[in-house]
């Protein structure tokens, strides 16, 4: 059984590869491939209009033919109603939003009204230590 680890959402599905054969795989899979892999696994076509790729190659070993290595998003953390963030972080609403560049064993977040933060992965799954500052870090963020 092989269990693959999705980056955003982490889902773990578990693929049996033999009788008693578990393991993990992590591969960058962004949120849109989440509804092709259901469609397919159910065995219907996957319709056209389908936002993303399936990822099921990989729960059966394969690796797809230019998947990609990392993935992207932005999150709008604003509340105009009760501005519960904004006072917070003491940001204008128009400020509190932040993008995301997630490869393989880093997470960069840059915030448009705070500083960046970067995770090493391999050494920090938590994310609890901010490497954006560390002089040795410095060449991922250029």
């Amino acid at each position: 059984m092989r269990v693959l680890t999705i980056a955003l959402a982490t889902i773990s599905i578990p693929i049996r590869n033999g009788p008693d054969r578990l393991y993990s795989e992590n591969k960058v899979v962004a949120a849109m491939p989440v509804t092709p892999a259901l469609v397919a696994s159910a065995g219907l076509p996957v319709p056209g209009n389908a936002d993303g790729r399936s990822f099921l190659a990989f729960c059966n070993g394969e690796v797809p033919s230019g998947w990609r290595d990392e993935a992207h998003w932005s999150y709008d953390f604003r509340n105009i109603i009760s501005k519960r963030f904004e006072t917070a972080f003491s940001l204008p609403s128009d400020r509190c939003n932040l993008q995301v560049v997630r490869p393989t064993t880093l997470k960069y977040v840059h915030f448009a009204g705070m500083p960046p933060v970067l995770f090493d992965l391999s050494d920090d799954p938590g994310e609890m230590v901010n490497r954006a500052t560390d002089p040795a870090c410095r060449s991922l963020l250029n």
